[in-house]
Formats: structure tokens, C-alpha cells, sequence
């Protein structure tokens, strides 16, 4: 199981039924490997064909063993993905295989504690991928998810977090560095190709430990300060002080990524 590609595809949104890109990545398959995958697609296709066929009649099967055969079904997947993900580092948690036109098989991982001892940060992340199923051509796309627990001062929030992976990113395109192809959508970070993990998530781990508990908290607190200023709405002396603490945050951010090594301090044009 090798990949083949990554690249960005237009799918639906499954809630707003909106356009939009995510990362996917593509794989090929070995003799051995298309054996497999073809078993466990005949599988799983015959359980949904019967829970179907029974429904139809006005039954439903029992309950024991719908969840023997769907046991079955994901032991099949995970036993073509494992060693993928086996090598890339990583080990398996979940999995379940989807249903219907669209079929999607979910396989998580656990969640891998940044810090030892929790220290400096009590934080942790895991990987979620949602593998396309539906036909021959084996996808995924992949996200991580991001744990924060305790105080505010040791648990930088998901937000703090993914602002300044995105300031990194966009600051290493910007010099020409060719960095995977990382989208940020709601609580995710979505990214391919999907071996790509674990260097991520050393990434997060150097971020937070470069920038430390101190910057971070001193962070929050602008960020925190700008929401309140834009959730009071569009008057004017609150515009004012938006656009102030907004400011105050995205200085903040550039300059402790800058003492932490990520990024380069910007030269100032003096006209």
C-alpha cells in the first residue's frame, strides 16, 4: 500500500452542500493487497445487500449479528491499512466501515500525549482518516484532532494552537519552501499525504515547547480580548478596539514565532 498521489479535490459539504477543496490522498495496491481490498468491498457490500433485502421484507437483523459480521468487515480493512499506517508510526484505535452510496470507512488513531508528564502543556493529538471505499480506487483524506485539558495556562486552546501552525505555513510559502498541502476547516487540520503525520505532530509538540506556557497565556488573553471586542458588534469605538487587539495578537504571534526559530524577522522598508 503506497502513495500515489496527493492533491485537492472539490467535494460537497456534508452540511451546507457547498463546494470545497479538502487534501486527499491516493494509493496503489499490490497483487496481494487488491485481493484483500476486493474481499473486504465483497463483504461489506453482501451485509449491507442483506440489512437491505431484510428491511425490505419488514425485518431487521438481529443485533448480535449485525455487529459480528460488521466486526468482521472492519478486521478485514484493518488488516490491509495496518501495516501502512505501521510504518508511518502510527498505530490504530477505530474503525468502522460506513454504509450507503458514499461509502466512507472512519479509522482513528489514539491520542498521542505531546509532553510527558504533561509538562509544559497538558495537550495531545490524534489522527482521523475517512477512507473513500466506493469502488476500486482506494482514497483518504486525513485530519488532526487536537486535546486540551486543565487551566487555560496549561492547555492552550485548539485556536492558539492552529494560529500559529498557519502563520508557519504561510511564512515558509511565502520563502519558497515547499510544505504538504495543509487545510484549516473548523476544529481540524486537515493535510496529505497521509504519512505525514507524525512529523505534524512533532511540529505542534516543537511550537508549543519553543513558544512555552508564558507567550502562550499572554496570547490568549489578546485573542480573548479581540473576541469580546467583535462579539459586542459593529460600533464604533468597539470597531476601534477590535482592530487594536487584533492587531496586538498578530504581532504577538509573529514575534514569539520569530524568538522561537520558526519564522524570520521581516525586514521594514524605510521610504
Amino acid at each position: 500500500m503506497q502513495v500515489s498521489k496527493v492533491e485537492l479535490v472539490e467535494v460537497e459539504h456534508s452540511i451546507t452542500y457547498g463546494k470545497e477543496m479538502m487534501p486527499y490522498t491516493f494509493f496503489t495496491l499490490d497483487a496481494s493487497e487488491k485481493m484483500k481490498y476486493g474481499a473486504f468491498r465483497k463483504t461489506q457490500n453482501d451485509l449491507e445487500t442483506t440489512i437491505g433485502q431484510m428491511r425490505r421484507e419488514g425485518r431487521e437483523i438481529k443485533p448480535q449479528e449485525r455487529q459480528e459480521r460488521e466486526k468482521e468487515v472492519q478486521n478485514m480493512f484493518m488488516e490491509l491499512v495496518t501495516p501502512h499506517f505501521e510504518q508511518s508510526g502510527l498505530e490504530v484505535a477505530k474503525c468502522f466501515a460506513g454504509y450507503g452510496e458514499n461509502k466512507k470507512t472512519f479509522v482513528e488513531t489514539p491520542y498521542y500525549v505531546l509532553f510527558d508528564d504533561k509538562k509544559p502543556f497538558d495537550a495531545a493529538l490524534r489522527v482521523v482518516y475517512w477512507f473513500s471505499t466506493k469502488d476500486e480506487n482506494l482514497s483518504c483524506t486525513s485530519n488532526l484532532d487536537y486535546r486540551a485539558e486543565g487551566s487555560i495556562a496549561t492547555s492552550p486552546q485548539r485556536h492558539l494552537v492552529y494560529n500559529l501552525l498557519k502563520k508557519v505555513i504561510a511564512e515558509r510559502e511565502q520563502d519558497g519552501i515547499n510544505f504538504p498541502i495543509v487545510s484549516f476547516k473548523g476544529d481540524f487540520v486537515y493535510f496529505a499525504s497521509s504519512e505525514l503525520a507524525i512529523p505534524l505532530i512533532v511540529m505542534f509538540r516543537d511550537l508549543l515547547q519553543k513558544v512555552g506556557p508564558e507567550a502562550m497565556n499572554e496570547l490568549n488573553i489578546l485573542y480573548g480580548e479581540y473576541l469580546n471586542q467583535k462579539n459586542r458588534g459593529e460600533v464604533s469605538d468597539t470597531a476601534v478596539q477590535q482592530k487594536v487587539f487584533r492587531e496586538a495578537y498578530e504581532k504577538k504571534t509573529e514575534m514569539e514565532l520569530v524568538r522561537a526559530g520558526f519564522i524570520e524577522q521581516k525586514l521594514i522598508v524605510v521610504k
